[in-house]
């Protein structure tokens, strides 16, 4: 059935193409399954609105199939519809071009024919994904991108992401992560729930707090918080914290988001959880220490140049049975902790480690001299 539809979806367009062609001035933009304003995709939709008259385009819309989403901005005077719907339906067969963050399947596919879709995906990888990861044979079709391009920000991302995608050498575009041009810029749209919480990290910056932001990525078996069990070890790490003037904020990986602080009340007044819709980039800005372990954010956050502590309390076990890394671990420029009592030591001492070279160099090896010009003059060839 399912064939069927497709090939008369396909006749409908042949005819139609006859009489209408795509136009380069519509997009499209999409990402998270249409349930979440967040990543690369988001912040092209951004960009793009934001130089819509320079750039001469006509319509820029996001899919979403979130009330909230579609609501607040559709308030804020952005063009939005639900992916399902019918004005979904005419942006889908009436635009030239589609951005989408991780899935070509965020997408109604059988209308994108003709157009060209560009995968922004989330990141320079340093877990294995995809095609690299050995343990997984499973969907991998997902890793085909067929006719969709893919940005890469440098060479060195290219010979990772060949290493995780099928993909053809010549649908490999060069340009910047939308998402890193706004660690530098102002954001022209914040969603009412990031104001919220943001709100609260200023407070404590203007108070005199250190922010400390923990991003951990995703485990396939069920992980503890902090890699401890034991609440009074974690108790004695926050009162210390709070003593040093620092704040610890966290976001735990949508694959993970049960909500930890729910397991720990005692420390719910001293740390900030920030919920699962959240995009993190808008903190990344106020965040002093960035602490994580096998996220791609510490590529990112190397654009502000300040301290970034890797915390792999689990790196054999990630490496031998999880994910694996495609990358040299130990080379990255980032202080290395392996237990909460070194991850404490190093924060109580973070100023005397001066990586700044380290993190230059590695800055150049992943984003080279690519701006956000090259990234739309790329995508728009």
């Amino acid at each position: 059935m399912r064939v069927v539809i497709r090939f008369v979806i396909n006749v409908f367009l042949s005819v139609f193409f006859v009489f209408f062609s795509r136009k380069k001035t519509f997009v499209v933009c999409t990402g998270w399954g249409g349930d979440r304003f967040a990543d690369n995709s988001r912040y092209m939709y951004l960009y793009l609105n934001e130089n819509m008259n320079k750039l001469g385009l006509d319509k820029i819309v996001w899919l979403t199939n979130d009330n909230e989403i579609e609501n607040e901005l559709s308030s804020a005077g952005y063009l939005v519809c639900k992916r399902n719907s019918l004005k979904s339906v005419y942006y889908h067969i009436r635009a030239g071009l589609f951005f989408y963050d991780q899935f070509v399947y965020d997408l109604l596919v059988p209308l994108t024919k003709g157009a060209k879709l560009i995968n922004m995906w989330h990141g320079l990888p340093i877990k294995r994904f995809g095609l690299s990861d050995s343990n997984n044979n499973s969907f991998l079709k997902l890793w085909d991108l067929d006719t969709s391009f893919l940005l890469s920000c440098s060479n060195y991302g290219d010979s990772l992401f060949e290493q995780c995608f099928k993909v053809k050498k010549e649908n490999m575009i060069h340009g910047m992560y939308p998402r890193n041009f706004y660690l530098n810029h102002d954001m022209p749209f914040l969603t009412n729930l990031e104001r919220e919480f943001l709100n609260i990290v200023k407070k404590k910056k203007k108070d005199g707090k250190k922010i400390i932001f923990y991003l951990p990525t995703f485990r396939k078996n069920k992980s503890v918080f902090l890699g401890v069990s034991n609440l009074s070890e974690i108790e004695q790490f926050f009162l210390l914290l709070d003593k040093n003037d620092f704040f610890f904020v966290s976001k735990f990986h949508l694959v993970a988001s049960v909500k930890k602080l729910d397991n720990y009340p005692s420390i719910a007044s001293i740390m900030l959880e920030l919920p699962y819709k959240i995009d993190v980039y808008p903190f990344l800005k106020y965040t002093d220490i960035l602490v994580t372990d096998y996220s791609s954010v510490l590529f990112d956050f190397l654009y502000l140049d300040r301290d970034i502590i890797c915390y792999a309390y689990d790196f054999d076990t990630y490496k031998k049975e999880d994910r694996g890394f495609i990358l040299d671990y130990e080379n990255l420029p980032t202080i290395k902790t392996y237990t909460l009592s070194d991850l404490k030591k190093s924060i109580l001492c973070i100023d005397k480690y001066n990586l700044h070279e380290q993190r230059t160099d590695w800055l150049n090896r992943c984003f080279g001299k690519w701006t956000m010009e090259n990234t739309v003059l790329n995508a728009f060839k």
